[in-house]
């Protein structure tokens, strides 16, 4: 461990300059809010006297303390929730033609608020742009192996060959049939 060595002073100067690099080395529980943190929490740093170290978490808990809203120390580390992964991966053997945001929930088991939080947060994207960028990895596909324009729109799941279009051309900044040369 890191902070082996360390007097309390020491830990509470990596705490003040939110110092990621010991998140999960040790824990700070704050006596006068009965919360507790990690090293790289960005709340106001409380008084040295108000403070206490612990190696983990479950010793911060056991003690009567309670994870940060702000850090979520007691998430830490945050790891993609399961049904996220899972759901990634079902989501390519889906006709394209079925995927919209009712699937994904569907699939997901979880509130739409969830979804989106959860993909934005882990995915760097909405379940929207997702769903669009799956269209359009096919539609690359389909369009470099010579199927005609108009059935890779359907093929993707799109209702009209105008709209199809249009999505391409948002997404690639040129038409669908840009590649087919």
């Amino acid at each position: 461990m890191k902070i082996q060595n360390k007097t309390a002073l020491e830990l509470y100067e990596l705490y003040i300059l939110n110092n990621s690099d010991f998140d999960g080395e040790f824990f700070v529980g704050v006596k006068t809010t009965g919360i507790f943190c990690i090293p790289s929490c960005t709340s106001k740093a409380p008084l040295f006297k108000n403070v206490e170290f612990f190696n983990t978490k479950k010793e911060a808990i056991q003690s009567g303390y309670r994870g940060c809203k702000r850090c979520k120390s007691e998430y830490y580390p945050m790891l993609k929730p399961n049904w996220l992964q899972s759901l990634t991966r079902s989501l390519t053997n889906i006709p394209l033609d079925e995927l919209n945001i009712n699937k994904i929930q569907e699939l997901s088991m979880v509130s739409y608020s969830t979804v989106h939080r959860n993909f934005k947060k882990y995915l760097n994207t909405t379940p929207n742009n997702y769903i669009q960028n799956l269209k359009m990895k096919q539609a690359i596909k389909l369009i470099k192996e010579g199927v005609d324009l108009t059935t890779v729109g359907f093929l993707c799941g799109y209702n009209s060959v105008s709209g199809f279009r249009h999505s391409f051309i948002q997404k690639f900044g040129v038409t669908p049939g840009t590649l087919k040369i």
